[in-house]
């Protein structure tokens, strides 16, 4: 499959105090997997600038910030790019697994555990799902944003398979979000 569909240009190289940035590990990714249906599903996922970057603090410089970042100034996150290298084996296991649900009608999450200077935490993979025209692709996984859980997990709304997902996004659906106040959540470790 020729490559790039969706991602034409990745972001440039960014330098900042003598450490440079790449971001071609963030290439748009092919999945396939079998819905619920038995289908075989073809999924394109791409990832936003949230996964690397951060709000502004007090303490930046404005020419220290990302160009052309989505959250209008925002700078490069040493953590949040460090934590992003591991996207692209991570993202594959999101195909076999349950995923969350989260607030909003069209927000789901991936919360493995991960390594994070020699220490377990909880890594929360925002994304959406939607159905796509005029490509080679039934679905594009949109990563919105994807962070460390330092504190609390995301708020979640319980747990759906990924493959039943992918046939309810199919069928313009949203997978039954649970509000008692015994449903499973992410754990931190």
């Amino acid at each position: 499959m020729p490559a790039p569909y969706l991602t034409k240009n990745l972001w440039p190289d960014f330098t900042l105090a003598e450490t440079t940035y790449s971001f071609a590990h963030l290439a748009e990714q092919y999945l396939t997997v079998v819905d619920s249906a038995g289908q075989e599903r073809r999924i394109i996922a791409t990832f936003t600038d949230h996964v690397f970057t951060r709000d502004r603090l007090t303490s930046d410089v404005i020419e220290h910030a990302f160009p052309g970042c989505s959250r209008g100034v925002g700078f490069v996150c040493s953590e949040r790019h460090a934590l992003s290298l591991q996207l692209p084996t991570l993202l594959p296991n999101i195909c076999s697994s349950k995923v969350w649900n989260l607030t909003g009608a069209d927000r789901y999450a991936q919360v493995p555990v991960v390594t994070h200077e020699d220490e377990e935490a909880l890594y929360a993979i925002i994304f959406t799902l939607d159905k796509v025209k005029g490509l080679p692709f039934h679905l594009h996984l949109m990563v919105r944003s994807a962070y460390l859980c330092r504190e609390k997990a995301p708020d979640t709304f319980g747990e759906v398979k990924f493959k039943h997902l992918v046939r309810l996004r199919l069928e313009n659906k949203h997978p039954a979000r649970v509000y008692s106040a015994g449903r499973k959540k992410p754990i931190m470790p």
